[in-house]
């Protein structure tokens, strides 16, 4: 009994070990998937595996570290009138997956000459992964109205405009469909009246 005591006390910790840091990852992607389930029955998305190119074609945030990249949950529609493809990206880094919930936006009319970022999450970093802060902000391109109303969502993205694409991300993803088309449409909103005035 003296020897089984601190051997089982020793499974116990060695299995919590292994198994917590996967917990986490298989509760957002259980969470993403019922996102995208959601954004197929109640907006009439559709699962269109192998649009990935629409959401990866840069290494700025959240595409700037990791390996492994790989997107899971591709769904594809429209808000508003508006393209919208939305799908969880996992990247590896440590030994560890790191999920994004991500959404691109195809804008109409003419590319934006600017690039603008808003982050509403710090940017992953690490010795190995440095992000370089934007240059070109929002400043003085959307209204103070438009980023605050974009903050104060409950589950505010991060986003950037380049060109007519308006790339959203956010760490863990949205907690449902509804969340994640209220971040769209304000987003898709505050550039649209932005692109008006300029």
């Amino acid at each position: 009994m003296e020897v089984v005591v601190p051997v089982v006390g020793f499974l116990c910790l060695a299995t919590l070990i292994v198994a917590s840091p996967r917990v986490g990852p298989r509760r957002v992607r259980r969470r993403a998937s019922t996102v995208a389930a959601g954004l197929c029955d109640m907006y009439g998305f559709s699962a269109v595996p192998g649009v990935d190119h629409v959401l990866h074609g840069t290494t700025a945030p959240p595409f700037h570290y990791g390996s492994d990249h790989r997107f899971e949950d591709v769904v594809t529609g429209g808000l508003g009138g508006l393209p919208v493809t939305s799908a969880t990206y996992i990247c590896r880094y440590n030994g560890s997956p790191h999920l994004y919930g991500v959404v691109a936006v195809t804008l109409p009319g003419p590319g934006t000459p600017e690039r603008i970022e808003i982050r509403s999450e710090p940017v992953f970093e690490s010795a190995w992964a440095i992000d370089t802060p934007p240059v070109d902000g929002a400043d003085g391109l959307l209204a103070a109205d438009d980023v605050t109303a974009l903050m104060s969502a409950s589950e505010p993205p991060s986003l950037r405009v380049e060109d007519r694409l308006l790339l959203m991300w956010r760490r863990d993803g949205w907690s449902s469909p509804a969340e994640l088309v209220q971040a769209v449409t304000v987003a898709a909103e505050a550039v649209a009246r932005m692109r008006l005035v300029r």
